[in-house]
């Protein structure tokens, strides 16, 4: 059976028709409320959820402006090292001693000065990812505080566990909160970094390997956009599917170990009732469905791979075989076929983005997905903010003063039962017992 049958067969058994034929999955296009752009939508959740921390965090910016500057500084090396190469080959297949130990000290000097710069470059990524995971964590663990939206939070959780969601429900119902709080924040900054940083550096290094290559031949700088522009494309054909499966791999984990977890919780009542069976029964059926979204994204994957294993085998000797007659003929030297290989290759590299981060942001986009809508949850659970969702980071509103502590109540208060002063005696020894 093919990806694209399991995977109707998958929705049918899910999402069942309502009677004309037609499955919910298919009518849910003409639900004004889903996102009609992935892309759009998880670019719009992810600036709402960024942005505060360099907004309010003057360390952070600091540090991301430190980070900026060392990933020029390491890509202005990755050209310099090429223009080395080249003289390096150059001199080997001439046979110039001479000039060969003087580019071979250079390469060494230049390694000295540029180790640590590349090492700093790692230590400044991680230092800024633990700072903007303890900024956002904290403020996640203020706002879920905050007017016990933790309550609010756990009722749905247990409602959720005792459903089976579907996808397109998954706006309604927030679940497992402690997985939200603890795995999706640490991926949400850890994996935003580092493609935020991806880009910058394959911005940079697109236009200072692309005056390399388009001055030697112009004609390889072109196919090279051709042939980056078709695998991007036959990469997001192929393997857009892996966005919704990750996302259902996310949820259905979550779903399995909740209810491992809340059989522990309950352990003493289920035992006390002989509730074994029916618990059994249904934590292999959330199992069963983790094990069936694994092998629908086994199977994606596999295609996914075969077609960027092809892909990647062309690129290793496409640039050798359109230079080789130049080199032949006596055109150019071996240095410059070495150079342009290592400049197409960089080029390649950064016109292939999609293709080398497609898993990456499949996953990123469904836990950001989860997170922002987890975030909302906690927002419609305050009464004391505001539902715009641009708000949705925004921290909770400071305690009142006490003149205005009657006006601003919060509803849970509004009703409580107030106790000023409680006394208590001890009964005489003579009193009746």
């Amino acid at each position: 059976m093919s990806l694209v049958q399991q995977l109707k067969k998958e929705k049918r058994h899910r999402y069942p028709g309502d009677g004309d034929g037609k499955s919910n999955a298919e009518s849910d296009d003409k639900d004004p409320e889903r996102p009609r752009n992935q892309v759009k939508d998880a670019l719009r959740q992810f600036w709402i959820m960024a942005m505060p921390y360099f907004r309010e965090d003057r360390q952070g910016r600091c540090l991301f402006g430190i980070l900026l500057v060392i990933t020029l500084v390491n890509n202005a090396l990755n050209v310099y090292f090429s223009y080395m190469i080249r003289d390096f080959y150059n001199a080997l297949t001439e046979k110039h001693v001479a000039q060969f130990y003087k580019v071979f000290a250079r390469y060494v000097g230049s390694m000295i000065v540029g180790v640590p710069i590349q090492v700093s470059y790692r230590y400044m990524y991680t230092k800024i990812g633990i700072a903007w995971r303890k900024w956002l964590t904290e403020r996640v663990l203020t706002l879920y505080f905050s007017n016990r939206v933790f309550y609010g939070l756990e009722a749905q959780g247990n409602h959720a566990d005792r459903q089976a969601r579907d996808y397109k429900e998954r706006n309604k119902e927030v679940d497992n909160p402690d997985q939200r709080i603890q795995e999706d924040v640490s991926s949400f900054t850890s994996y935003s970094l580092s493609f935020f940083l991806t880009i910058v550096g394959t911005a940079i290094d697109l236009v200072s390997f692309s005056a390399i290559l388009f001055s030697v031949m112009p004609e390889l700088f072109i196919a090279i956009i051709v042939f980056a522009t078709i695998g991007t494309g036959a990469t997001i054909i192929i393997g857009k599917v892996l966005i919704r499966l990750n996302y259902e791999s996310l949820q259905r984990e979550a779903d399995f170990r909740f209810s491992l977890v809340r059989i522990r919780e309950n352990a003493e009542s289920i035992a006390f009732y002989g509730g074994e069976s029916v618990e059994e029964r249904e934590t292999k059926e959330k199992f069963h469905r983790v094990i069936d979204n694994s092998n629908l994204i086994n199977v994606a994957q596999r295609n996914l791979d075969l077609f960027i294993s092809s892909y990647n085998h062309v690129t290793e000797i496409l640039p050798t075989i359109i230079l080789a007659n130049q080199y032949f003929n006596g055109i150019i030297e071996f240095g410059v076929v070495a150079q342009v290989r290592g400049a197409f290759w960089h080029i390649l590299n950064d016109f292939s983005i999609i293709i080398r981060e497609f898993n990456g942001i499949a996953g990123f986009m469904a836990g950001l997905d989860r997170l922002f809508l987890f975030m909302k949850a906690i927002q419609n659970l305050d009464p004391d903010r505001p539902k715009d969702d641009k708000m949705v980071m925004m921290k909770d509103m400071s305690p009142p003063d006490d003149q205005d502590q009657d006006d601003t109540k919060s509803p849970q208060s509004k009703h409580a039962i107030q106790v000023k002063e409680v006394r208590a005696t001890e009964p005489s020894s003579s009193s009746p017992r």
